[in-house]
């Protein structure tokens, strides 16, 4: 599929598939053994695979497998009579490179539109490319596949979005109490003790849902479908409307979630669901019920409650605290700029944030910039730093050192070509080839407390109709921070 021009895949097209690609090939009468066997996996590749979009000229938007956070890839809205839209390209504004923000919200339901306007663009006109979903990298491995392979058996008629390199495997990194995380992957993988499930265990008990006592309990039901859950959702600071996103099971709807969200905020989502789980169970044996307001705030202070005493127990250990991080200059003959981008999730927008500083810690210019788009929070880091880098050589900079707050961008930028298959392959490649422009240019990573000026230029944006610019200052509410760097 990415060696199309390959001598072994010239002659299986050839022999096996001529008019049509390897997706939707058929099982051939009297073929080899070799063939036989690829074929028969093919449903692994069917379940991973999707079109990576460089410039959308080779990507068809209703038929192709293109878009992120859904179960198949495919686009579910219809399409409407008389569109004439076929290929991705079309959505694409050459000169800009970004979605045609008005056609995508025409032409797709809204939830799909945000999941199209959440595809980062390369400012280069690189080809659209096959990448495997379940790896951060987008390339294939035998233990993904493996796991693809395993999910698909236990559940043949769902299709697989969450298998391989699980979405799932993130909520093991959130900052949560281990008994959160464990209760969160009991329901990823569907082993909550739910009616539905104890009556396919042979329990002999009703299984309607003891909070809204119409539908069947099942996971999906308690954490998202019921009604009570609708208005926590609804309710609760994510805002989200659980009724237009289109999933069959707890694990797609972590999956879309995890896609649009910080790490923050997906820790707040999985508050919240064992917020609705401990109403759920109050209901069934103790009798109690809560109201919808008052299971979001509970985990808006337990998750409050948690951070701080994570804190407190951080700051009595050795090691630098956050306050005694700080920002370090850099030698005479460099600059150094710091970037940092942030999310806007009520407004639909991001925030980049950069400064330029000398070796004595002076202001040469700084920037605040806000930009439209649904990202994850990788995503608008990347952006972010390739604006900075872009920004950096029209000022004439030819010497620097750009610092980084999101180890992931770093590591990826520091990577070899396997890494530009992913889903920002397109923006990291940009980063590169910007970075070949300079005599010396370096990327770094830095902790938040030593990022704090870009840090607060980026959230500044929220508040600015365009973007600003500032030679040899920044604003007044930002010199505190450029003096605290140099205290």
């Amino acid at each position: 599929m990415r060696e199309p021009n390959s001598l072994a895949a010239r002659v299986l097209k050839a022999k096996y598939f001529r008019r049509t690609d390897f997706l939707h090939s058929r099982e051939a009468y009297s073929a080899s053994l070799t063939w036989k066997g690829i074929w028969e996996a093919r449903y692994i590749l069917q379940a991973g695979c999707r079109r990576r979009i460089g410039n959308g000229r080779s990507t068809r938007v209703w038929e192709d497998p293109w878009l992120p956070g859904s179960s198949c890839f495919n686009v579910v809205t219809p399409r409407a009579n008389g569109c004439e839209v076929e290929w991705v390209s079309e959505l694409i504004d050459d000169v800009t490179h970004s979605w045609r923000r008005e056609l995508v919200y025409q032409l797709f339901s809204e939830y799909e539109a945000q999941l199209v306007l959440s595809i980062p663009l390369s400012w280069r006109s690189l080809e659209d490319d096959w990448v495997w979903q379940h790896t951060r990298e987008g390339c294939y491995s035998v233990k993904s596949g493996y796991h693809v392979a395993c999910h698909s058996h236990q559940n043949p008629q769902q299709p697989s979005s969450s298998a391989g390199e699980f979405r799932g495997q993130i909520l093991w990194r959130l900052e949560l109490p281990e008994r959160i995380k464990v209760f969160l992957w009991s329901a990823y993988r569907d082993i909550l003790p739910t009616k539905e499930n104890l009556r396919k265990r042979r329990v002999d008990i009703d299984n309607y849902c003891p909070v809204c006592g119409e539908m069947a309990e099942t996971g999906v039901h308690v954490l998202k479908d019921c009604q009570f859950a609708r208005a926590v959702w609804l309710g609760s600071q994510l805002n989200l409307r659980v009724a237009d996103m289109q999933v069959d099971s707890f694990a797609e709807f972590f999956d879309t979630v995890a896609l649009t969200v910080d790490q923050r905020k997906l820790a707040l989502f999985g508050v919240v669901c064992w917020s609705l789980w401990n109403n759920r169970n109050d209901i069934l044996w103790e009798s109690k019920r809560q109201q919808p307001q008052h299971v979001c705030e509970m985990a808006v202070r337990f998750l409050q409650e948690y951070g701080e005493a994570v804190r407190h127990k951080c700051g009595t250990r050795g090691g630098p605290r956050r306050g005694e991080i700080k920002w370090e200059p850099p030698d005479e003959s460099h600059f150094k700029v710091n970037v940092d981008g942030a999310l806007f999730q009520n407004s639909k927008e991001f925030g980049v944030g950069a400064v330029v500083r000398d070796c004595n810690g002076e202001v040469i210019a700084a920037m605040s910039c806000r930009r439209q788009g649904t990202l994850r929070v990788e995503a608008v880091e990347a952006y972010g730093l390739r604006g900075a880098l872009q920004w950096a050589y029209e000022l004439g900079l030819r010497k620097i050192i750009v610092e980084c707050d999101c180890a992931v961008v770093v590591q990826w930028l520091g990577s070899q070509h396997a890494v530009l298959l992913s889903e920002l392959g397109g923006v990291l490649a940009d980063c590169k080839g910007l970075m070949d422009r300079f005599n010396e240019c370096r990327v770094q990573h830095v902790r938040r407390a030593g990022n704090q000026v870009a840090h607060e230029l980026a959230r500044r944006a929220e508040y600015i109709a365009g973007d600003e610019f500032w030679v040899e200052e920044v604003p007044d509410p930002i010199k505190a921070f450029v003096l605290n760097d140099m205290a």
